[in-house]
């Protein structure tokens, strides 16, 4: 699992808070799903999003993808 933050989202420290949130998200999956290989690209809206927003975001990306 990949996680791509771009610069222009903020300094060091935002970027990998963000980059902890996304990974905490996925963690939360079942194994079935969590077992693939995954890039996330993070964008702008996620430095404002709740945890359930990613969560959630992230859940409709695996409901799309037929994995869950």
């Amino acid at each position: 699992m990949g996680v791509s933050v771009p610069g222009r989202l903020g300094k060091a420290t935002v970027r990998n808070k963000l980059r902890r949130r996304v990974k905490e998200a996925f963690r939360r999956f079942p194994p079935e799903v969590s077992s693939g290989q995954f890039v996330f690209i993070v964008r702008r809206g996620a430095a404002a999003a709740t945890f359930s927003d990613l969560v959630d975001a992230m859940r409709g990306l695996f409901k799309k993808m037929a994995l869950q």
